[in-house]
């Protein structure tokens, strides 16, 4: 018998409220995930984590280096490193 499951998740949109250039920088690095003609993209908090800790180094903008760190504090603080967050909203 199939067994209906359940996810809970964050939506990108609200990870990344008011941090469009770390959005642009986090989807413009190639992140080991896809999207695009998906209904769902669940992606861990974690990754995103990762993915800017690694590009917040080569940012030259410091606005854009404040937005990254906002987002990264959000994530660390307010949702975890393990919840998962919908990058398709």
């Amino acid at each position: 018998m199939l067994e209906k499951k359940t996810c809970e998740f964050y939506e990108a949109s609200d990870v990344f409220e008011d941090c469009r250039e770390a959005f642009n920088r986090f989807t413009h690095s190639e992140p080991e995930c896809s999207w695009g003609d998906n209904h769902r993209t669940l992606v861990r908090a974690s990754l995103i984590y990762d993915v800017l800790d690694r590009i917040i180094d080569d940012e030259d903008d410091v606005d854009v280096e404040l937005e990254i760190e906002a987002v990264m504090v959000r994530i660390k603080e307010q949702i975890g490193l393990d919840s998962y967050v919908d990058l398709e909203n």
